[in-house]
């Protein structure tokens, strides 16, 4: 008689979702290990780049940005959640001082969901990658391309910014002026 296998675990959405949760409690490792355990699975499936994510944005949160890095771009894989993922994945570059990687992937997040309700934060994060990228063109034709950029304080004084890096002070102005007003 030899000892039976354990019963294969189950992940469902409320485990997911309670394990994420748990993230943000003082004693996390339990549902770090847990969550890492289901979203390096090769069958975990959307479930698993979930995981995955949740475990991006933590360890994002935390200042790990080499292993937040990993799980972003296996969360990436959901269709679901690639425009987070992606947005997140920028992010992480920028903090890392990968100013130029972080620009590519503002840019495609910019592309790929146009219409996301995180526009403002990723061409916010766009302007200062380009900034920090010595690349401040980029940063104006983005924020002229988007209409909202004069309704918007913050991204008028990062545009007016970049115009002023750019060598265009009497267009920096402007935006000054129109921040002022």
């Amino acid at each position: 008689m030899g000892a039976k296998p354990a019963p294969k675990f189950v992940f469902t959405e409320t485990q997911l979702e309670k394990l994420s949760r748990a993230l943000k409690q003082p004693n996390s490792a339990t549902a770090y290990s847990q969550l890492s355990a289901f979203a390096l699975r090769k069958s975990s499936g959307k479930l698993g780049s979930r995981a995955a994510l949740a475990l991006g944005y933590f360890d994002y949160g935390k200042g790990h940005y080499a292993q937040a890095s990993k799980w972003l771009a296996r969360a990436y894989s959901d269709p679901l959640v690639a425009d987070y993922a992606l947005y997140w994945l920028a992010e992480t570059d920028f903090a890392l001082g990968h100013s130029a990687d972080a620009l590519v992937e503002f840019k495609r997040f910019r592309n790929e969901y146009p219409d996301s309700v995180m526009t403002d934060a990723a061409l916010q994060s766009l302007g200062d990658a380009a900034l920090a990228a010595n690349r401040p063109a980029e940063a104006v034709a983005a924020l002229d391309e988007y209409s909202q950029t004069t309704q918007r304080p913050a991204l008028l004084l990062l545009r007016g910014a970049a115009r002023e890096q750019a060598g265009r002070p009497l267009d920096a102005v402007a935006d000054y002026q129109a921040l002022y007003m």
